[in-house]
């Protein structure tokens, strides 16, 4: 029997047992399934202008302007708030320009996939100016605004992946407006965030 066997072996007949065809199938179809996945994300990653700076200043809406935005991410270390949400997060800082409308200022920061980071913010204003308001995460006064998110990086490992990864897209900040008693948006533009040593 044993030599029928060593036979088998050596002529490449060796039968494979009704298990290992299904655990080899199992593993074959979970490839497949990987390389798919990967295939899809791949694809589904936003345009190429993500890379980009955005929209040129200034940016001038019905009754409100933008003259500038800045947007960079900031270490939390010496933050114990911060600290114990992210390593380092976005922080954007904005000026208005003329106005002469009220309503709000609507900012959102999209991920290198597009999806929404931290809460939407509003930011009111009237006739070109915020209105006056200081909290653990937003600073208004005048036509100064400063917003700092706290969803971010959670390692310092992660954001230097995004700092080497030049095909990924950058994180993004979308500014739009709505005036006083409208639920309509008006889209304003976006600015990149650009992955800045901390």
């Amino acid at each position: 029997m044993r030599e029928q066997d060593t036979q088998k072996k050596a002529n490449g007949e060796l039968k494979m047992s009704l298990s290992q065809k299904i655990w080899g199938g199992v593993g074959c179809l979970s490839l497949m399934a990987a390389l798919g996945a990967g295939l899809y994300v791949y694809n589904a990653l936003p345009v190429d202008n993500w890379r980009e700076g955005g929209i040129v200043f200034p940016w001038k809406g019905e009754n409100i302007s933008i003259d500038s935005m800045q947007a960079c991410w900031k270490s939390s270390v010496g933050d114990a708030r911060m600290e114990l949400r992210s390593h380092c997060y976005p922080e954007i800082t904005l000026q208005l320009g003329e106005g002469t409308g009220k309503g709000h200022l609507v900012l959102e920061v999209l991920n290198s996939r597009g999806n929404q980071q931290g809460d939407t913010v509003y930011l009111p204003y009237n006739a070109g100016t915020f209105e006056s308001r200081e909290s653990n995460n937003i600073k208004t006064e005048g036509k100064n605004a400063t917003v700092r998110i706290e969803t971010g990086y959670t390692t310092g490992d992660d954001y230097l992946l995004h700092q080497l990864n030049t095909e990924e897209p950058l994180w993004r900040v979308e500014i739009s407006y709505r005036n006083e008693g409208s639920a309509e948006l008006h889209h304003m533009g976006f600015t990149c965030i650009p992955a800045n040593e901390l």
